[in-house]
């Protein structure tokens, strides 16, 4: 397992980091909240890693937190719930809202979010009760390191929303129709985060 990323921050998107280490560009997969931290940084930076093996592909998770971390590989430990659908989970709510929702057994606020039924609800807070309360709430907010060099920051927040959205799995007309839904009902608030946050709710 890849534990951790340290390198120089080389370009941000909606949901994908791209860390340099050494001469090589890794693309990690993130959350829209920890793409957040890091829109319109540069440097060094350091993120906790997932490194998820697949038949045809090897997908690697970046965290802005270690709690991050510790929920996304509770969510996967879950029959029935895949990667994707546990960093469309952390788009949504934050890791600390996640064990709250979980340890009260709210599964209204837990279908509130998109791919998640009454049964799949049901199951997660059956499993998850128990080791959520283990968990630490505190949440690493910063990432480590100075900021120096300058990374390319991506056309709109609209664009990137579209294409975190698509990210976790939604089709792309889908996904613009419901960014637009928000841009129309909130005009002057295009942060990505708060984009992909509110469009998830029309879907």
């Amino acid at each position: 397992m890849i534990d951790f990323i340290e390198g120089e921050l080389a370009r941000w998107e909606a949901s994908l980091l791209v860390v340099r280490v050494h001469g090589l560009g890794l693309s990690l997969l993130v959350s829209a909240k920890t793409a957040e931290l890091f829109a319109g940084q540069n440097g060094k930076v350091r993120l906790d890693t997932y490194l998820h093996v697949r038949e045809d592909a090897l997908e690697l998770y970046g965290f802005g937190s270690t709690l991050e971390r510790e929920v996304f590989l509770r969510l996967i430990s879950v029959s029935g719930v895949g990667p994707k659908l546990a960093l469309r989970i952390l788009s949504f709510v934050s890791p600390a809202e996640m064990v709250e929702k979980i340890q009260s057994g709210n599964t209204q606020g837990l279908m509130s979010i998109k791919g998640i039924g009454k049964k799949t609800a049901e199951v997660l807070i059956a499993n998850l009760r128990s080791p959520f309360q283990k968990l630490s709430l505190q949440l690493s907010a910063s990432p480590d390191g100075k900021l120096s060099e300058q990374i390319t920051r991506p056309s709109s927040h609209a664009e990137d929303a579209v294409k975190a959205l698509c990210s976790l799995g939604l089709k792309e007309n889908e996904a613009e129709k419901a960014v637009q839904k928000v841009l129309s009902q909130n005009p002057e608030n295009s942060n990505t985060s708060f984009l992909v946050a509110q469009a998830l709710k029309f879907l």
